[in-house]
C-alpha cells in the first residue's frame, strides 16, 4: 500500500471507518439474547408507553430486576437510552408496535420486530462507537509512533481482530465502554500535545461520564484514565490548569444528566441501580455490582483459557506486550500505557 496514501489526510479514516461501522453493521447478533433483549425491552417501554418497565416481556428474559410491583431491566441504562431513538425510528416508519404481538419467544413475529430494531440500535450504539473508536486509536498510533502503518495495524487489530469486533454486533455495553475510554485517552492525548485544548479534555469528560452512563464498573478503569489526564495538565500555569479541569468534570457532568432523566422516569427517583434489584444472580450483590478482589485463575482464564481467553480468541494480542514495552521506554509511552492498564480492569469487569 503506497505510504502516500497510508499518509492521506481524509482517505484511511474515512474507509477505515467504513470497514469496521459496515461489518458491525451487517454481521449482527440474536435479539432475544437476555443482554440484548432486556436494554431493547426497556427502551421499547419508554417508546411505547412513556415509561421503564419491562413487565409485559419479564418471561422473555432472565436479566431483570424487580422494585416494588414492577420489573425493570438490570442494566446501566446507557445502551437502552442510545436505542431509544431507532426503536421510534423503526416504529414510525414500518407503524409496528409491540402491542399486537404475541409476547413468546417462538413468535416469529416478535423476533423480526426485535431485530430490526437491535440491527438499527446496535449500528449507532456499539458499532458506531467502535468504528469512531478505531479512527481515533489510528490518529493516536500514528501521532506516537510517526507511523501511518502503525497505526493502522493498531487500528484494525482492535476494530476487528480482537473481542471488541462481536461484542460491536451487540447492544451490551462492552464494546461501547471500550470504545469510550479510547476516544477519552485520544481526546487527552490531544488536548495536553501541544497548545492545550478545554475542548478536547471536555470530550475526554464526556466519553468517560457516559462510559459509566452505559456500565456502572466503568467508573474503576475511567476513574485511573482521569487521573492520567489529571497527571498530564500538571505542567500547565494554575489558572489554564483550573479551566481545562472544570472541562473535564463538566463534560462528565453533562454526561451524566440522561441516567438521572431516566432514573426519574424509571423509578421516581434521580440516582438508582438496577443491579441492587437484580433477580436470580447472587453475585451482583457482591462487592461493586459483582467485582470483587482481582482472582488469578480468573485472570490466566481471561487471557490464556481455551474457552474464552483472549489469547485464543485474538492471537495478534500475544505481540502486544512487545509494542507496550517500547513504549514505556519512550516519552510517548504515557497514553498507551494507560490505555493497556484502563483495557485490563475493563476485561476483569467482563
Amino acid at each position: 500500500m503506497p505510504n502516500a496514501w497510508l499518509n492521506h489526510r481524509h482517505a484511511v479514516p474515512i474507509l477505515l471507518f467504513a470497514l469496521i461501522w459496515l461489518s458491525c453493521l451487517w454481521f449482527g447478533s440474536w435479539e432475544l439474547n437476555p443482554n440484548n433483549s432486556t436494554r431493547l425491552f426497556a427502551a421499547i417501554s419508554l417508546v411505547e408507553q412513556g415509561d421503564a418497565t419491562i413487565d409485559e416481556f419479564a418471561p422473555l428474559t432472565i436479566d431483570k430486576a424487580q422494585f416494588g410491583a414492577h420489573v425493570y431491566a438490570d442494566k446501566a441504562p446507557g445502551m437502552t437510552l442510545m436505542a431509544v431513538p431507532m426503536v421510534a425510528l423503526a416504529n414510525a416508519v414500518t407503524g409496528e408496535t409491540s402491542a399486537s404481538l404475541k409476547k413468546a419467544i417462538d413468535d416469529p413475529a416478535l423476533g423480526a420486530f426485535m431485530t430490526l430494531r437491535l440491527r438499527l440500535a446496535a449500528a449507532t450504539s456499539s458499532g458506531l462507537l467502535t468504528a469512531l473508536a478505531a479512527v481515533v486509536l489510528w490518529s493516536l498510533a500514528r501521532g506516537i509512533t510517526g507511523s501511518a502503518v502503525a497505526g493502522l495495524v493498531a487500528a484494525t487489530a482492535y476494530g476487528l481482530g480482537s473481542p471488541v469486533w462481536g461484542w460491536s454486533t451487540t447492544i451490551f455495553g462492552h464494546a461501547s465502554v471500550a470504545a469510550l475510554y479510547v476516544i477519552a485517552i485520544w481526546a487527552v492525548w490531544r488536548a495536553t500535545h501541544g497548545a492545550p485544548r478545554r475542548e478536547m479534555v471536555a470530550l475526554a469528560g464526556l466519553a468517560l461520564g457516559w462510559s459509566v452512563v452505559v456500565e456502572f464498573q466503568a467508573v474503576l478503569a475511567g476513574s485511573a484514565i482521569g487521573l492520567w489526564a489529571l497527571w498530564r495538565l500538571r505542567t500547565l500555569p494554575r489558572s489554564q490548569q483550573l479551566a481545562m479541569v472544570a472541562a473535564l468534570f463538566a463534560g462528565g457532568i453533562v454526561a451524566g444528566l440522561p441516567m438521572i432523566a431516566y432514573n426519574l422516569i424509571a423509578f421516581g427517583v434521580p440516582i438508582r441501580f438496577g443491579y441492587s434489584g437484580v433477580v436470580g444472580f447472587d453475585g451482583m450483590q457482591q462487592g461493586f455490582f459483582g467485582l470483587t478482589y482481582p482472582k488469578l485463575p480468573v485472570l490466566f482464564e481471561l487471557l490464556f483459557g481455551p474457552r474464552r481467553g483472549l489469547i485464543w480468541v485474538a492471537p495478534v494480542l500475544a505481540v502486544a506486550p512487545l509494542g507496550l514495552m517500547r513504549l514505556f521506554r519512550s516519552p510517548g509511552g504515557q497514553p498507551m500505557a494507560t490505555m493497556a492498564i484502563a483495557a485490563i480492569s475493563r476485561l476483569r469487569s467482563t
